[in-house]
């Protein structure tokens, strides 16, 4: 199915303002958050799931921040209350 000339500019402009979109959340997001890569054995991301949703937590991310922050305090180190569970 080919699109009309009109289709075609409204399709264009929906695509920039998404991109727009995307660059001042990319931009926010580098400003606001560390980001932190871990490499995982094949299927413990699954497993990480599984645990984060037994353990009543939003995401896998703030399963891991939690546990994270939960052993910095039983380690004695100072960690900050996390801003948003993310």
């Amino acid at each position: 199915m080919e699109l009309t000339q009109e289709q075609a500019q409204e399709y264009e402009k929906l695509k920039k303002q998404k991109q727009k979109q995307l660059d001042r959340q990319n931009r926010y997001n580098a400003e606001k958050y560390d980001r932190f890569n871990i490499v995982m054995d094949k299927g413990d991301h699954e497993r990480v799931k599984a645990a984060a949703k037994t353990a009543g937590a939003e995401s896998v991310s703030a399963y891991i921040k939690a546990l994270i922050y939960a052993d910095m305090e039983r380690m004695g180190i100072a960690a900050h209350a996390p801003e948003s569970q993310t």
